[in-house]
């Protein structure tokens, strides 16, 4: 199977990223939850919006409230981070043997 695009692919870690900001309910909470930067997560969001070519969060207040575009990625992301898991659990399982 052939596949030629000038898209990028989504990586995991800005879906995690995403998901945190998801749970967290703002860049700055979400941040401190994992240690990184506000402007370091603000970039990551930025970054998966650009790739996506969709904004996934509008303004609320102090925090952020997800587009429909938002909400459907979250349903994306967590069957990849699922899927994630899934295929590192057979590694995992043979390193304890």
């Amino acid at each position: 199977m052939t596949m030629t695009s000038d898209r990028e692919d989504l990586e995991l870690s800005l879906q995690r990223t995403f998901l945190s900001v998801v749970r967290h309910g703002s860049t700055g909470r979400a941040a401190a939850a994992v240690a990184k930067t506000q402007p370091t997560l603000s970039q990551r969001i930025l970054r998966l919006e650009k790739i996506i070519g969709r904004k996934l969060f509008s303004r609320r207040g102090s925090g952020l409230k997800l587009t429909g575009h938002g909400e459907l990625l979250v349903a994306y992301a967590n069957r990849a981070m699922d899927l994630n898991e899934e295929a590192l659990a057979p590694a995992i399982s043979e390193l304890s043997v």
